[in-house]
Order: C-alpha cells, then sequence, then structure tokens
C-alpha cells in the first residue's frame, strides 16, 4: 500500500481507479491463502494521519507491515536524502494500528 485512497494516483505517478483498488483489496484479504499488506514509509511523503488511512483501509486484515525507508539501491536517486521515522515512533504507529489490523510490525 504506497498511499492512502485519496493520495493513491498522486504518489504512484499514474491514475488509478479507487474502486478497483478497494477490490483488490477485498480480493486478497478474502482469498483464503496467506497475504500480506506493507508500506515503505519515506517521512517526507506520508504523515502519521496518512499511515492511519492506509492502515483503515485493510481495515480487518490480517498482517501489515510498516517497512523503514532504507535509501539504498534506488530506482530514483532524488530519494538518497530521504528518511523514515525514527524507530520508537514506528512502533508506536504499528501498536495503535492494531486497532484496524490483527498484526501490525515494522520491518
Amino acid at each position: 500500500m504506497k498511499a492512502p485512497l485519496e493520495n493513491y494516483s498522486k504518489t504512484i505517478g499514474w491514475g488509478i481507479q479507487p474502486e478497483k483498488l478497494k477490490k483488490s483489496i477485498d480480493l486478497i484479504m478474502n482469498s483464503g491463502i496467506e497475504y500480506e499488506f506493507r508500506t515503505t514509509v519515506v517521512k517526507s511523503l506520508l504523515s502519521k494521519n496518512d499511515l492511519e488511512k492506509i492502515a483503515q483501509l485493510i481495515n480487518g486484515a490480517e498482517n501489515y507491515y510498516l517497512q523503514k525507508f532504507i535509501p539504498t539501491k534506488l530506482v530514483d536517486p532524488a530519494f538518497k536524502k530521504e528518511l523514515s521515522y525514527p524507530d520508537d515512533e514506528m512502533s508506536k504507529f504499528a501498536i495503535e494500528f492494531r486497532k484496524y489490523v490483527k498484526n501490525c510490525h515494522v520491518r
């Protein structure tokens, strides 16, 4: 999950149909196979509120991982100076978002 639904197109750089994304999420969650959702967290692109909106979007999911952004092997060198949130903040987010998803952890 790259961004909250209202910012998804802007974040990925091309248009999406929100209903199709929601349908894909529903198909994944009801597939009967093991799955996980994850978000690579770049602090300048995703606020805590944005991350919470993503957790709400996948409400009821089994597994959601907040991945720390590590600026190596980048497709876009403009991200070289970007940062993630500090570990303690990421851990607090994960604990808080467990009200939406069963398991939320930091990688």
